[in-house]
């Protein structure tokens, strides 16, 4: 079985991969809980169309694809790849190769999303309850933080929650700015094995985030 995948050329496979997902009820943006994936997958719609941001909209999509957990049965490295040539592409002016490598990037994307749908034992990201992302994602993770009972588990969740806060735009009132500094003390009382400490600044940064949605939704 495996010899003859092997022969099946790679647009012939994601297209026959992209259809038996959706012929499955996989394939569905609305009620998928990828949200870094999701967001690759729009920063790379937007480098498709834009003809001056390319390289901002593939370096945010690259970031996020990174961000993003599981391999998504190698579909996401792929998608990465791609994008590294699409950049060489666009700084060397050949827009017409850039975007067919964005095209398939795309295509990559969206089959990682119904790999990891169809692959329970993935479990799902977290969940984009509004149109914050980047706040949202270092929500959840702050709140994985606070019940990790490792130091690892805690202060791996505490670097994804930074790193989203420092991608979030806006200041939210000054919550944002707040909250990255109590994670980054709650991250050094973390490596220091003191977790009540840390739970407690990491209480209140999960507190200044909620504020922070509440603001940046308003200010909308």
């Amino acid at each position: 079985m495996k010899n003859h995948l092997k022969r099946v050329p790679l647009g012939t496979f994601i297209i026959l991969t992209v259809l038996y997902f959706i012929l499955s009820g996989f394939v569905s943006a609305e009620t998928h809980e990828q949200p870094y994936m999701e967001v690759a997958l729009k920063h790379l719609e937007k480098a498709l169309s834009s003809r001056m941001g390319k390289l901002v909209h593939l370096n945010d999509a690259k970031k996020n694809l990174e961000l993003s957990a599981w391999d998504k049965g190698g579909h996401r490295l792929k998608a990465i790849e791609l994008i590294d040539e699409a950049k060489k592409a666009v700084r060397k002016r050949d827009i017409n190769r850039a975007n067919t490598l964005i095209e398939e990037a795309i295509e990559h994307v969206k089959v990682g999303v119904g790999f990891s749908d169809e692959h329970t034992d993935e479990p799902p990201e977290v969940d984009l309850e509004t149109n914050q992302p980047y706040m949202e994602i270092a929500l959840k993770h702050l709140e994985q933080a606070l019940v990790a009972d490792t130091v690892s588990g805690k202060v791996s969740n505490l670097e994804r929650a930074k790193t989203n806060l420092k991608l979030g735009i806006w200041d939210k009132r000054g919550n944002r700015v707040k909250a990255l500094k109590k994670v980054d003390q709650a991250i050094i009382l973390a490596n220091k094995n003191k977790m009540n400490k840390a739970n407690t600044l990491i209480q209140e940064a999960i507190e200044l985030v909620k504020k922070g949605i509440e603001k940046g939704t308003k200010i909308k």
